[in-house]
């Protein structure tokens, strides 16, 4: 995406932006036809400045960057572009169309959830595993489950209108358009 696209977007109303990371340089350069993951920071940074809601979705491939290396590497770029307040999901992959290796372990997605929480993230998740708690939001403060999901479906909500923990008070950053139902 153009920054300037990015700006349209946000002129336009949007207020929040899913961005897909797809590894590290070398995931890049090997599986998607040497596109720029600089351009990928660059965008997140940009989209955190004009103030939009981000989370950043890593779809971690078997044998393409479920690695502990690349892992660690995504972790620790996240905290340094993003913030350790923004989403970082760890996304299950399938075996689709033309690429056709091995589902993601699901212990491989709890080593990378693990490793982004001891690193600082404060809001990391597991995607495409439903039903696994990894999935739902904690306080990263006193680690009470605030919001419990299965799959795209909110089963219970506990955070205030105010936007807190109910249990200690912490500030829970949430999207401008999250309604709770």
């Amino acid at each position: 995406m153009t920054l300037e696209a990015l700006r349209l977007l946000k002129e336009s109303g949007m207020d929040d932006l899913k961005i897909d990371l797809k590894g590290d340089a070398e995931t890049y350069r090997r599986y998607c036809g040497g596109a720029d993951v600089e351009k990928v920071w660059r965008n997140v940074r940009e989209a955190k400045k004009l103030g939009l809601h981000v989370e950043v979705v890593n779809l971690v491939v078997t044998g393409v960057n479920d690695d502990k290396d690349c892992l660690k590497w995504v972790i620790q770029r996240h905290l340094k572009e993003a913030g350790a307040e923004t989403p970082l999901h760890f996304t299950r992959y399938y075996q689709a169309y033309k690429f056709h290796n091995p589902p993601t372990k699901v212990e491989t997605l709890e080593r990378a959830y693990e490793m982004a929480r001891k690193a600082g993230v404060l809001y990391p998740y597991l995607g495409n595993v439903p039903g696994h708690g990894y999935e739902d939001t904690y306080c990263p403060n006193c680690r009470e489950k605030l919001i419990r999901r299965l799959g795209y479906t909110i089963l219970t909500y506990k955070v205030t209108s105010s936007k807190k923990c109910p249990k200690c008070g912490e500030t829970i950053p949430m999207t401008g358009n999250f309604v709770r139902k």
